[in-house]
């Protein structure tokens, strides 16, 4: 796993544990909440977020990070994601949950730019892409005020089991 134990001010990321699964199911169980970030739109098994959680710890290039408080150290959300090197070398987000409880309090965008800091830091990486559902309304609009545009827009294949109809690919350069 490619670590990424970062300290912020406020918060700190920190490279998940196997303790901390059950309570990262609670969150990725949570379909109505997350389904548009995980992906996920039924429930899942801890055996199941086992074999997710020994995949990203495998390769090198993927990031799977709590995010937790530096005032209590309780975990309040996680970052997923994998550097790419195919050309240029980017990051990609591929889900990032904050706990609703803890929601619309600025936790998203600090982590955000604390990825992006730490990418511009201790990466080659010179951008960081997402995908979002397009009718993620929410979604769309976080990710625009991080300054992140829209750069390609993929039709649903019907064939899969993404129950999105469009899904957008947002850019930040960094």
């Amino acid at each position: 796993m490619y670590p990424l134990n970062i300290d912020g001010r406020e918060i700190y990321l920190r490279d998940l544990k196997i303790d901390d699964l059950p309570h990262l199911l609670k969150w990725y169980n949570n379909i109505n909440d997350f389904s548009f970030a995980t992906g996920i739109y039924e429930p899942i098994t801890l055996r199941e977020m086992l074999s997710r959680y020994l995949i990203s710890r495998a390769s090198s290039k993927e990031f799977f990070a709590g995010i937790y408080i530096r005032a209590s150290g309780e975990m309040i959300g996680v970052l997923k994601g994998q550097l790419k090197s195919d050309g240029n070398s980017s990051a990609w987000i591929n889900s990032i949950l904050i706990d609703p409880g803890f929601q619309r309090k600025g936790y998203g965008r600090k982590t955000v730019n604390l990825l992006i800091e730490h990418m511009k830091k201790c990466s080659k990486a010179d951008s960081v892409y997402l995908s979002v559902a397009e009718e993620n309304i929410k979604g769309m609009l976080f990710w625009k005020q991080q300054s992140f545009r829209t750069v390609k827009k993929i039709k649903r294949d019907y064939s899969s089991k993404n129950k999105c109809e469009n899904i957008v690919i947002m850019c930040r350069e960094i």
